[in-house]
């Protein structure tokens, strides 16, 4: 369960977000709407930047400095800025040529590319969704976050919204 208020806090900054501190009624109202969207169970917090969601997500999940990351190869500076400002290390997972998203058929069958991953963050581009159900199935125990960065109101092909197949998504 996600607190209303979430803080973080390292060496050098501090995020603190709640909804008193970012406009109260209506934020709430935002993200209530933003978790009925994704699934029943979900939980939403609003934060400053896709960053802010990634590095929350990591960090609620327990990722530590040194841990490793998957990225995709092709990929926004939220990673390189995440990673940094976490102290973890990130590997470029391989995308596919047609979508520049993760190549999930290459990543399906192969233990190769995830082994040693603590996480790996999962992109949907260009209203492009990732199959993220299929990587959940081919590594059941590899956190999978979802980085919806493109593709608010996409779907995937059985109808569900992008944000309900990862452990946590994060829209921006």
């Amino acid at each position: 369960e996600v607190p209303a208020a979430c803080r973080w806090w390292s060496t050098q900054r501090t995020w603190q977000v709640s909804s008193s501190h970012t406009g109260g009624g209506v934020i709430a109202r935002l993200e209530q709407s933003v978790a009925r969207r994704v699934a029943r169970d979900a939980v939403a917090l609003a934060l400053p930047s896709a960053t802010a969601a990634l590095i929350t997500a990591l960090r609620a999940a327990g990722i530590r400095p040194g841990s490793v990351v998957g990225v995709p190869a092709l990929d926004w500076t939220a990673s390189t800025a995440m990673a940094a400002i976490l102290g973890i290390r990130t590997r470029a997972l391989p995308v596919s040529p047609d979508t520049g998203l993760l190549d999930t058929a290459r990543l399906g069958g192969s233990t190769e590319l995830t082994e040693g991953l603590s996480a790996a963050i999962a992109v949907h581009l260009h209203g492009l969704t990732c199959d993220v159900p299929a990587l959940r199935r081919a590594h059941p125990d590899l956190l999978i976050i979802e980085d919806a960065a493109q593709a608010w109101a996409a779907r995937y092909p059985d109808g569900t919204a992008v944000g309900s197949a990862g452990h946590a998504c994060a829209f921006s």
